[in-house]
């Protein structure tokens, strides 16, 4: 059964990757994210990119969250390419055209500036799968073990998956305003744009009121359940037990990681010097 949260969808397709621990799962798409912006080589980011998507496809991650993938971050990443693909004068290589400079800038193509508008453009593709695919395989009581077996504290852990949560809600109350306003006669679909702007603020309104309550409300039963308690070991109840693969996952991407630190600071396979 599908769980909607907000735009994404979580899908328990009992899958390798969702059997794994909470806690490995997170390390993965830390150590997918943080290794992509330790590597400026387009070659090396497609094998970790190609790794990624084996890993969200294993996952069989659905396909309304690949379809928003594909569609916003491989839109933002051509953009992004696009944007950067000019402005090559500073980067070096072989340079096949370049304008004259304006206001201290110049357009510039040249093979070194291709390369790093590739590598912008993995990265964001790279960085952004990974958080997909959590959200899609991950519930929220997994993501609080998760990122608190990390050493994240608890509050924090549990604020952060009350945030998710809300996303529905917030949605549901958009719903039911729209629904009750359209009930009292008003048509969204008529109109210019001014005349839409102002009919939407009466669900806006509503919307901040029935929020600004039900913070109050949530507010008042974690302090009836001592949620501010300042006991520093806080438990899961029947938390998920650590496999050997679990211990692998972990271990391999600890060490992946390493190296990859380890090469940018020795300069391996560098684009541009002095750029992240």
């Amino acid at each position: 059964m599908a769980k909607t949260r907000g735009a994404f969808v979580y899908e328990d397709r009992n899958s390798a990757f969702q059997r794994l621990h909470p806690t490995t799962r997170t390390v993965f798409i830390l150590f997918v994210i943080c290794t992509a912006f330790c590597i400026q080589h387009p070659v090396l980011l497609l094998l970790l990119y190609a790794l990624t998507i084996a890993v969200a496809f294993s996952a069989k991650m659905s396909k309304k969250m690949l379809l928003v993938y594909f569609g916003l971050i491989g839109t933002g990443a051509l953009i992004s390419f696009i944007t950067w693909l000019p402005f090559g004068s500073d980067v070096g290589g072989t340079v096949y055209y370049q304008s004259r400079e304006f206001l201290g800038m110049s357009i510039a193509f040249s093979t070194t500036g291709f390369m790093w508008a590739s590598t912008i453009g993995l990265r964001i593709l790279i960085s952004s799968l990974p958080i997909f695919l959590y959200i899609s395989t991950t519930k929220l009581r997994e993501m609080s073990i998760g990122f608190h077996s990390l050493g994240l504290p608890f509050t924090v852990c549990e604020m952060f998956t009350l945030a998710f949560r809300f996303v529905p809600l917030v949605q549901n109350d958009a719903s039911t305003i729209t629904e009750a306003q359209k009930a009292r006669g008003l048509d969204f679909s008529e109109g210019g744009a001014m005349q839409k702007f102002r009919k939407y603020s009466a669900i806006l309104t509503p919307m901040i009121f029935m929020s600004l309550r039900r913070i109050q409300s949530v507010s008042n039963a974690l302090d009836t359940k001592a949620f501010r308690n300042s006991t520093s070991r806080h438990r899961f109840y029947k938390p998920p037990a650590y496999r050997t693969v679990d211990w692998v996952i972990i271990a391999s991407c600890v060490v992946v990681f390493c190296l990859a630190l380890a090469a940018r600071f020795l300069g391996f396979m560098i684009i541009v010097p002095g750029r992240l």
